[in-house]
């Protein structure tokens, strides 16, 4: 009988063990599986904050396109409205310092689809705006210079080349639309600024080589030749029967004109 009641003991101490090493173990894991939830908790609403910041910025970049197309528009106030836009571009710049901020410490390319379309849209504007005061194609070191200068801490610059190359090209259709609008108000120097730097710029990204290298580029490189090629017609219209013509039947000649036909001669 006490040989039983010893065997016993043992076998009840060894479960006892076991069942404590169960215990610690379980411990262990709900901690870690714990962690593994903040963490995951800590990425999903730093991902929801970056987009809601995107969204914002894309709203306020579209306000000052809409805002830099009346520069011709209002041609006696293109002094103000050119001011005008860059104070609204500076408005953007707590947001562009939002995402900064968001990201101190962390991986930017983890949560680099959150944002790219608004810095695409604003990096749009950007280069609407300085193609209308200067002429000329504004750099990336000008955009971060333009966001780092306007406050009391240096910004710590999240744009990527990925986000200024696919935000430059977005530029095309605004610059098609200028032209058009430069022809109704009767600028005959602007059509051929635009048609220059649309060329010069489809030139540009066709010597980066293979647009599949960066996602989404091939469609935008399309579109810019889509556009370069409205504008070389808007100019060849201009150019051919402008003298001919009144500055009414010349834009209803532009309205007439056959989209996919342009879109053919363009891809061919």
């Amino acid at each position: 009988r006490s040989m039983s009641n010893r065997k016993r003991i043992k076998l009840y101490t060894k479960e006892t063990v076991a069942n404590t090493e169960v215990r610690e173990c379980s411990k262990y894991i709900i901690e870690a599986f714990n962690a593994y939830r903040e963490e995951l908790d800590d990425l999903h609403d730093r991902h929801e904050r970056l987009v809601k910041i995107s969204r914002d910025i894309t709203i306020k970049s579209k306000r000052i396109i809409f805002l830099l197309h009346r520069v011709l528009i209002n041609s006696d106030r293109s002094v103000a409205i050119l001011g005008e836009a860059e104070t609204a571009l500076k408005e953007v710049i707590p947001l562009l310092r939002r995402i900064s901020e968001e990201l101190e410490g962390r991986d930017l390319h983890r949560h680099h689809r959150a944002f790219t379309p608004g810095l695409q849209e604003f990096v749009e504007a950007m280069t609407f705006y300085h193609f209308l005061k200067c002429g000329e194609l504004i750099s990336p070191q000008e955009v971060e210079d333009f966001v780092g200068g306007q406050g009391e801490t240096p910004w710590k610059a999240s744009l990527l080349p990925s986000d200024y190359i696919l935000g430059v090209s977005d530029i095309a259709g605004e610059l098609m639309r200028l032209c058009i609008s430069s022809i109704s108000v009767a600028h005959q120097l602007v059509p051929r600024r635009v048609l220059h730097f649309e060329q010069n710029l489809y030139i540009s990204y066709l010597s980066l080589g293979p647009p599949d290298r960066v996602k989404g580029l091939k469609h935008k490189v399309n579109n810019l030749k889509t556009c370069l090629g409205k504008v070389e017609y808007a100019c060849y219209t201009l150019t051919v029967r402008g003298s001919e013509v009144p500055k009414v039947m010349l834009m209803s000649a532009l309205d007439q004109m056959d989209g996919r036909n342009v879109d053919k001669d363009v891809h061919n």
